[in-house]
């Protein structure tokens, strides 16, 4: 036993690409949309319909994974004696950068795990999000190596690190109480959902092992151009071999 431990200690980020792989599969299985199961960019897509942030019916849903992964995290991070609230450099710089990325993943049809979930699932297409994909991380090495740098964050007051696991909780709660006035009428992809408590369960343990192993997508290929150590895409592999049934093709778009 105290081997397995070990070796689940040492590997704990294969084991997460694994898990995000059988989380998106069993989602869909749940009743979540075929083309994603999971997809980041869209449950915050999602969370702002929701929230009235923008009209779109067929995207307006209080998605439950979304605050389940950084509940998650935040429990994670607490149960490991991690948990330190700070505050990052060139915050404008920062936002712009972060609009890129989501409408970056709008174009590509969904976040970098939603690419991985579509190959998974036999989606040809979302090579070209792959392909993006790959060349974004490669750009951001080239980038980072000729010396590009944001700043260190600093140390921030505890409220100030509180203020989004609070946020994320009451939306949990929202989510799970399912009220009528943070739905957009169930119309398209907003229709499609598994049962709020188990999509609010298999978020806080996705959170939750992200949190401890650092697995991410976009990071692994990062830290695989960084070091050339092909260990860094054993959790992407793993992700693609545990979610064989994550896409239908014939939805995407939905």
């Amino acid at each position: 036993m105290k081997w397995l431990l070990s070796w689940c200690k040492d590997h704990l980020d294969l084991i997460s690409g694994a898990a995000v792989g059988l989380a998106g599969a069993g989602l869909v299985l749940l009743g979540n949309p075929r083309n994603s199961g999971i997809c980041a960019s869209c449950f915050a897509e999602n969370v702002a319909g929701a929230l009235r942030l923008h009209g779109d019916p067929r995207m307006s849903y209080l998605r439950p994974e979304f605050p389940g992964f950084l509940l998650g995290a935040t429990f994670a991070a607490l149960a490991g004696r991690g948990f330190q609230a700070r505050s990052g450099s060139a915050p404008l710089v920062r936002f712009f950068l972060g609009a890129f990325l989501i409408v970056g993943s709008a174009v590509f049809l969904g976040c970098p795990i939603k690419v991985m979930l579509r190959l998974a699932g036999g989606d040809l297409t979302a090579f070209a999000g792959l392909g993006g994909l790959v060349a974004g991380a490669w750009v951001g090495v080239r980038f980072l190596k000729n010396g590009f740098f944001l700043g260190k964050s600093t140390r921030a007051g505890a409220l100030a690190g509180w203020v989004l696991p609070g946020a994320m909780a009451l939306l949990a709660a929202a989510s799970v109480l399912a009220p009528a006035a943070f739905t957009g009428g169930l119309v398209g992809a907003a229709r499609e959902h598994a049962a709020p408590l188990a999509s609010l369960a298999i978020g806080l343990v996705v959170g939750a092992l992200a949190q401890r192993s650092k697995f991410c997508v976009s990071g692994s290929l990062r830290n695989f151009f960084l070091t050339r150590n092909v260990r860094q895409l054993g959790g992407l592999a793993l992700l693609l071999v545990a979610a064989p049934v994550a896409v239908d093709p014939e939805q995407q778009g939905q």
